[in-house]
């Protein structure tokens, strides 16, 4: 809710789900598809939501609870 409610343009917002989301720089072409998403009428709630059911964000979940689960058998 708190993203939503910034005065941020499409473009920063977008970067800012890739930087957030996908510790990356958004790429060119993936940065006009969800801003040709916005254009089209999707709401940022659904761009968000793209983002977070993306392969790329479970691949980074699914890296980060096996890091996790490794430091768990140290203890």
């Amino acid at each position: 809710k708190e993203l939503t409610q910034k005065n941020l343009s499409n473009e920063a917002y977008v970067k800012l789900l890739y930087k957030g989301l996908f510790n990356r720089e958004a790429d060119q072409q993936g940065l006009n598809d969800w801003l040709r998403w916005l254009k089209s009428g999707k709401s940022r709630r659904a761009v968000f939501w793209g983002f977070a059911g993306s392969n790329e964000f479970r691949e980074l979940v699914e890296e980060g609870e096996k890091e996790i689960s490794k430091m768990n058998n140290f203890k």
